[in-house]
C-alpha cells in the first residue's frame, strides 16, 4: 500500500512541476510573439511614412456652382402640385389604433390634497381587508364585498400598497383616479 501511495505522490508532484514549467514556458512564447508583433507594425508605421510623406489635403468649394444647384433644387421643389401629392392614409388593420383609441384602465396614483379636490369627480372608498382565511384580501365598498375591483383600482393596488405605503403607517391609504371612468378612490388597507 505504500509502494502506491509514493507512486501517486509522485506522479502527482510530477505533473504539478510539468504544469508550473509548462506555463512558464508559454508565458516567455507569448510575450515574445507579442514583442515581435509591435515591432513589426511599427515597422509597418515607419516605412508608410517614409514613402509617402503627409501632405494637407485643400478642398476648393466653387461657391457659384453650388448656387447654381441650390437654385436647381427650389426650382425642383416649387415645381410640384399638392395635387401630385398623395394624402396619407393609415392602415385600418394595424392594431396599435386601436390600442390607443382605446385604452382598456388606466389608473393614476394621486396625492390627499388632490383627492380631495372639488374638481366634478366622483369620489368613492374603498376598503381592503383580510379575508376569513387570514390570506385573501377581501375589497368592501359602501360595506358591500366587491368583485369588481381590478376594473376600478387596477390589478397592482396590493403590491403597490407595500412599495408606496410605508409599513408603519396606519391607516394605509391610496388614492387612485380611474382615468377611463373618470372616478377617484380613497383606497384604505386595514391591517388586523
Amino acid at each position: 500500500m505504500r509502494f502506491w501511495v509514493g507512486v501517486t505522490a509522485a506522479f502527482g508532484a510530477g505533473l504539478g512541476i510539468g504544469a508550473g514549467l509548462w506555463s512558464i514556458l508559454r508565458e516567455e512564447q507569448l510575450k515574445l510573439e507579442y514583442q515581435q508583433s509591435t515591432e513589426a507594425f511599427m515597422n509597418a508605421i515607419n516605412l508608410a511614412r517614409q514613402k509617402e510623406p503627409q501632405t494637407e489635403v485643400h478642398v476648393h468649394v466653387d461657391t457659384e456652382q453650388f448656387a447654381e444647384a441650390a437654385a436647381e433644387a427650389k426650382e425642383a421643389v416649387s415645381g410640384i402640385k399638392v395635387s401630385d401629392v398623395q394624402e396619407y392614409k393609415p392602415v385600418d388593420t394595424n392594431p396599435y389604433h386601436l390600442a390607443v383609441e382605446k385604452p382598456q384602465a388606466s389608473w393614476t396614483y394621486l396625492e390627499e390634497e388632490d383627492y380631495e379636490d372639488d374638481d366634478g369627480r366622483l369620489k368613492e372608498r374603498i376598503t381592503i381587508m383580510p379575508g376569513d382565511d387570514g390570506m385573501t384580501p377581501v375589497f368592501v365598498q359602501d360595506d358591500i364585498e366587491i368583485a369588481d375591483w381590478e376594473e376600478k383600482i387596477g390589478s397592482n393596488i396590493l403590491r403597490d400598497f407595500y412599495s408606496m405605503v410605508p409599513p408603519d403607517v396606519s391607516p394605509a391609504i391610496l388614492y387612485v383616479r380611474n382615468n377611463v371612468t373618470n372616478v377617484d378612490f380613497e383606497v384604505i388597507r386595514e391591517v388586523p
